[in-house]
């Protein structure tokens, strides 16, 4: 099907060319002036300077290659992306109760779906999954600056640009010292069910020091591109004078599970000045209300929201595409018919980011990424491998160090420091004319257009 974007400042006009347009069988969208027209008509196709790259790399290889005539058209949501086949309906249903004839919308990928899923595709929001990683997809109101290799882009299903912080550790940590505790609990008598431990660990953390008091965790079972690590090493740090108690251990579980996406965050909202209104979260991590929602709010200085909005996941993210081919009013965008006709009465529970608690995760994270960056003898750092006994106690005496806040990251000495030399290091104490009517002018450009295309019945 071919598709049409109406240009015009008028309203009247875009109505009256959309309606005759969509009884032609077109598809057609709309822009009231030059910039939209120009962002939708982008949206709609590749990006044509990585195009240019990419075939001018492949010229100086000697290969004759134009890269878009290998690539599929791009469909939005809300395209009209096919039919159902008989042969399509009888593969799927050989009772023949599947009748042929269902529209299609075009395909998305979880990421995609996870957008419409959680209401999250209009720029300046976002949502969060954490299960055995944990990743944010933000929606973004202009292109980065420049590359960055903590973050991934994508974009929503009507083609606005997303950035994704990735993670490959999540919260898979925090269950393993979730089944130490019942373990713990069956060993002496007193068993409980795993989800009633969870929440009782998790809870208390609400109880614990804003910036842990002096503990620290790397919840790294596996290798974390975004800081930087090759393989796992998960750990826990704590200073001889810390407070070690269920809330303060708990605490730093939470706040480990959510560091690295932190880091991650933190080129998006500081180094790019990308702004956030909310963020939507989602997974087992925040099944237990009010506790890792919070935090997350505190790390990311956004507002964030919960709800069993997102329950189905992927599936019902791509059901909700496919109804917006069919039951959408004529010029309604995505974001319009998901919270017109979809969120509308969506329960959902908002938390804004405390100042207490951003200034303690504040802490937390400055002292994690010390800890983490610091290097011994050898040039490795804290969680490398193949060290010296020497040279892993000068490490875990900076790490300490660092997290009670005695070192800044920029004191760091990255190669030759002994023990005895990480002590040392510590600080001592115009005109208008007059205008055709919307009908005239759509009888005089409906037929040129079907003229130029061919006629769609």
């Amino acid at each position: 099907m071919s598709r049409i974007l109406i240009v015009d400042d008028d309203f009247s006009v875009r109505y009256m060319l959309n309606f005759m347009l969509r009884r032609s069988g077109f598809d057609v969208d709309e822009a009231q002036d030059g910039a939209e027209a120009v962002r939708k008509a982008i949206k709609n196709s590749y990006d044509a300077a990585m195009l240019t790259t990419f075939d001018s790399l492949t010229a100086q290889a000697g290969t004759e290659l134009t890269l878009r005539d290998l690539l599929p058209d791009v469909l939005v949501a809300g395209e009209a992306a096919g039919e159902l086949t008989n042969s399509g309906a009888r593969l799927l249903d050989p009772t023949g109760r599947l009748r042929p004839g269902a529209p299609m919308c075009p395909p998305e990928g979880d990421a995609g779906t996870g957008m419409v899923a959680t209401n999250s595709i209009a720029p300046r929001t976002g949502n969060v999954s954490a299960g055995t990683s944990i990743f944010a997809m933000v929606v973004l109101e202009k292109k980065l600056d420049r590359v960055h290799h903590q973050l991934d882009l994508v974009t929503t299903p009507v083609g606005d640009l997303v950035a994704m912080v990735h993670c490959n550790n999540g919260a898979s940590e925090l269950d393993a010292w979730v089944d130490l505790f019942a373990e713990a609990a069956q060993s002496v008598g007193s068993p409980a069910d795993k989800a009633t431990i969870f929440e009782t660990l998790v809870r208390s953390a609400l109880h614990g020091a804003t910036d842990c008091d002096g503990l620290m965790s790397y919840n790294y079972l596996s290798g974390e591109p975004i800081t930087g690590l090759a393989e796992g090493r998960p750990l826990v740090l704590r200073t001889p004078g810390s407070t070690l108690n269920l809330a303060n251990f708990m605490r730093a579980q939470l706040y480990a599970t959510l560091a690295t996406l932190r880091i991650g965050m933190d080129v998006l909202q500081r180094e790019e000045h990308v702004s956030l209104d909310r963020m939507f979260a989602h997974g087992g991590l925040f099944t237990t209300k009010g506790v890792a929602q919070r935090f997350l709010a505190a790390a990311i200085k956004t507002p964030v929201s919960v709800g069993d909005v997102a329950a189905e996941g992927g599936a019902w993210g791509v059901a909700l595409l496919a109804a917006y081919v069919t039951q959408r009013a004529t010029g309604q965008g995505l974001a319009d018919f998901l919270n017109t006709q979809v969120f509308a009465n969506a329960n959902l529970e908002s938390v804004d980011p405390s100042p207490d608690d951003i200034a303690g995760f504040d802490a937390y994270i400055e002292r994690y990424v010390a800890a983490a960056s610091h290097s011994g003898p050898s040039g490795s750092s804290i969680t490398g491998r193949g060290r010296s006994r020497r040279s892993t106690r000068a490490q875990i005496c900076g790490a300490s160090a660092m997290l009670t806040g005695r070192i800044q990251p920029s004191s760091i000495r990255p190669a030759n420091t002994s023990a005895k030399e990480a002590f040392r290091m510590l600080p001592r104490a115009g005109t208008r004319r007059a205008k055709a009517s919307p009908a005239a002018t759509a009888r005089h450009i409906v037929p040129a257009i079907q003229n130029r295309v061919g006629t769609r019945s």
